[in-house]
């Protein structure tokens, strides 16, 4: 079998379901594209909040962790490229997918995260190496990213009002 079949096979070779995966952006190219004027100065703290509610609401696992990915992947909300896309994880499938808001994403996420991580993951960081999620330094990248808030405890949540 010739290396370029072989390759072709490994690539293609996706689990049911899941065909589209993050993408692997490292600290490197976050400072980078801020270097190259790509990136406008300032969080979008606003958007932050309602991200990571979303992210609260959706009940996805390990709600810090996957907040500091988002932040990550779009350098605080800031990349046009991805928000333009609604793309808040940066998934792609050969090219980056678009959603029709940033709820759709965080639902994406969600499923994503339901398909590929055991349910007795108790570390957050050691499944995404596990997988080979990133970069190397990803993981320890997504350690330097501060972002102090937590999920309200179940008890704290005010159902919404139906209209």
């Amino acid at each position: 079998m010739r290396v370029s079949t072989l390759v072709f096979l490994v690539a293609f070779a996706l689990p049911t379901g899941i065909t589209a995966s993050p993408t692997q952006f490292s600290a490197k190219d976050v400072s980078t594209a801020r270097s190259s004027g790509q990136s406008k100065p300032g969080k979008n703290l606003e958007l932050a909040d309602r991200v990571f509610s979303s992210i609260c609401a959706n009940q996805i696992k390990f709600p810090e962790w996957v907040m500091k990915q988002a932040i990550l992947e779009t350098g605080w909300f800031r990349s046009s490229f991805l928000m333009q896309k609604n793309n808040v994880f940066g998934f792609k499938n050969r090219t980056y997918l678009k959603f029709l808001d940033v709820e759709e994403s965080i639902r994406y996420y969600k499923d994503w995260q339901d398909k590929k991580m055991p349910s007795d993951t108790q570390n957050y960081l050691e499944f995404l190496e596990k997988i080979k999620y990133g970069k190397s330094g990803y993981t320890r990248h997504l350690s330097g990213i501060r972002w102090d808030k937590s999920c309200p405890e179940e008890s704290e949540v005010q159902p919404k009002a139906q209209t």
